[in-house]
């Protein structure tokens, strides 16, 4: 989001955001229907996961000002504008949350005498994914009067769809087993973005712009879990393992940054649905049975 010059350096990009852990809870409640079905319910968030970034330049620049930061309005300077590159200051902050409900219906399959178990799986399943992506830098003029420009990204995704999965359950000993449960869905995703562009310079002062779009896309989402469970008492079981959750066919908060001065200006706003994200981590927990 910003290169440090001289102007069109674009190769020379110092400033990004790394994603990090984020904890969330994760509670499914289930009651057997008869000896091969059961109904369940799942819940499961990341409330908040956030990230920032900064990089400053004071060296003296081409305007006789401070500052050789470069904006990906102009492409990092090629050819540099004023007022939108030789900043002294790039900032940027990311935001993003998922919620997760589903309700299946679970039927184990009838197997042969043995320590594998296997489980089919059909439900429902509704996902909100929302984030904000902020960007903003600063410059000054050589009269050292101060300029900045704003973007402020909200994205947001709202899923329903079915899906199928299934559970394959490995008896290693007595107490322990050994875990893979997989689930796929086909969504559609209500997304849309709205975009808040703010302009401030010596000459024409300070303009706030903004843009909104929605559209109605399909949207797949997969996820796997693998995992060890080991069998504390009769009703108390204990798990860990790691879990991966991967959603296509979303409107992301970075992917929805308009670099084109004009569109954020005069619009229509433009919304890039085609992104995807990858939720994984350990997780661990207990099991009880009533």
């Amino acid at each position: 989001m910003a290169s440090l010059g001289p102007p069109g350096a674009a190769g020379h990009i110092i400033l990004n955001a790394s994603p990090g852990f984020q904890a969330g809870p994760r509670v499914t409640l289930g009651r057997r229907l008869g000896e091969r079905h059961q109904i369940e319910f799942t819940w499961f968030d990341l409330s908040l996961w956030s990230d920032r970034g900064a990089v400053r330049d004071l060296h003296a620049n081409d305007l006789a000002s401070l500052g050789n930061l470069f904006s990906p309005f102009t492409d990092f300077g090629s050819p540099a504008v004023p007022f939108l590159d030789y900043n002294y200051l790039a900032q940027i902050e990311y935001r993003s949350e998922l919620d997760n409900w589903e309700l299946n219906l679970r039927q184990r399959l009838p197997m042969p005498p043995g320590p594998l178990a296997v489980s089919l799986l059909v439900g429902g399943r509704y996902m909100k994914i929302h984030e904000r992506f902020y960007y903003r830098t600063d410059s000054y003029t050589p009269l050292t009067l101060a300029s900045f420009n704003t973007v402020d990204v909200r994205a947001g995704n709202d899923l329903w769809g079915v899906q199928l999965g299934a559970l394959f359950e490995f008896q290693v000993t007595y107490r322990s087993r050994i875990t893979l449960d997989l689930k796929g869905g086909i969504f559609s995703n209500t997304a849309n973005q709205g975009t808040i562009y703010t302009h401030s310079d010596p000459l024409l002062g300070q303009s706030t712009s903004r843009g909104f779009r929605a559209e109605n896309v399909t949207a797949w989402a997969g996820e796997i879990a693998l995992g060890l469970t080991y069998q504390i008492t009769p009703r108390l079981t204990s798990q860990a393992g790691y879990h991966m959750l991967w959603v296509e066919g979303i409107a992301l908060g970075s992917e929805n940054f308009e670099d084109n001065v004009g569109t954020l200006v005069g619009g229509p706003a433009n919304l890039r649905h085609d992104g995807y994200a990858v939720y994984h981590g350990p997780y661990i927990g207990l099991e009880f049975r009533l």
